[in-house]
């Protein structure tokens, strides 16, 4: 992780808030507004979604076992975050799964499917 080209370090850091909220403010995030494909290999572990979009996500770069957090904080209810993985894999159990606003989730990633 780095900002502005330096690197970042962490110390003496502490958690903030309870529940899946939570993970925006303790967790690697991404920050997203536009539709389009979402890497991993930045290592995010939370997706910040800020407008109603479409997001396919790239699979090889997922660690398989690994949780991650998703968020819309676009206050859009009437439009949800459409949310795919690239392998033709599901999302707790769908092909394109609608992410509401103000309802964070987390899902394991099998390795196929997000669970």
């Amino acid at each position: 992780m780095s900002l502005q080209g330096k690197p970042v370090v962490i110390c003496d850091a502490f958690t903030i808030g309870t529940g899946p909220i939570a993970a925006v403010h303790n967790l690697t995030t991404l920050d997203i507004s536009k539709s389009g494909t979402v890497d991993f290999t930045s290592a995010p572990r939370v997706l910040n979604f800020s407008w109603p979009v479409s997001a396919v996500l790239k699979t090889a770069t997922m660690a398989g076992g690994a949780i991650y957090s998703f968020v819309n904080s676009s206050g859009v209810a009437a439009s949800p975050v459409l949310i795919s993985l690239d392998n033709g894999g599901t999302v707790e159990g769908v092909s394109v799964y609608k992410l509401t606003s103000g309802n964070p989730v987390a899902f394991l990633f099998d390795g196929l499917n997000l669970i």
